[in-house]
């Protein structure tokens, strides 16, 4: 079964998303749009409808709705911001599968970041994501 694979080299701002979304709608087998990561950055696409969708935890390529969705392990899920994207797009719990082996961004994480500043010091976008990588990595949850 033949697989395409998206990678980027800049740590974003590729375009990925949108390369992985033209994929989709020039190949009508795709089956599935996979995405890694935290909401620290942001997916901005063009429906066929016109509606400009920007998203933060789903990939572009679901705004064709034809695919599934995809969190592998590695993902960290801020689970208010994953839930509204599912209900704006409007997908079944069928679409979307998320690995158990994924991390929850918390409210600590979120406010920890806030709290050392990041924003300031490095211009963190404060989503949690890297203090849910940073506590991962120490072995807290």
């Amino acid at each position: 079964m033949p697989v395409s694979v998206v990678v980027g080299g800049q740590f974003g701002s590729e375009g990925k998303g949108k390369v992985a979304l033209e994929m989709v709608r020039r190949d009508r087998t795709v089956a599935a749009a996979i995405r890694v990561g935290g909401t620290n950055s942001g997916h901005t696409a063009i429906g066929t409808d016109g509606q400009t969708y920007a998203l933060r935890q789903l990939p572009a390529a679901s705004i064709d709705r034809s695919v599934r969705v995809i969190l592998p392990p590695g993902s960290y899920i801020d689970v208010a911001i994953f839930s509204g994207e599912v209900r704006w797009l409007g997908f079944g719990p069928h679409q979307v599968a998320v690995s158990p082996m994924a991390r929850i961004i918390t409210a600590e994480h979120k406010a920890w970041e806030r709290e050392a500043d990041l924003n300031r010091a490095i211009g963190s976008t404060q989503s949690g994501t890297g203090a849910a990588v940073m506590a991962m990595t120490q072995g807290k949850p």
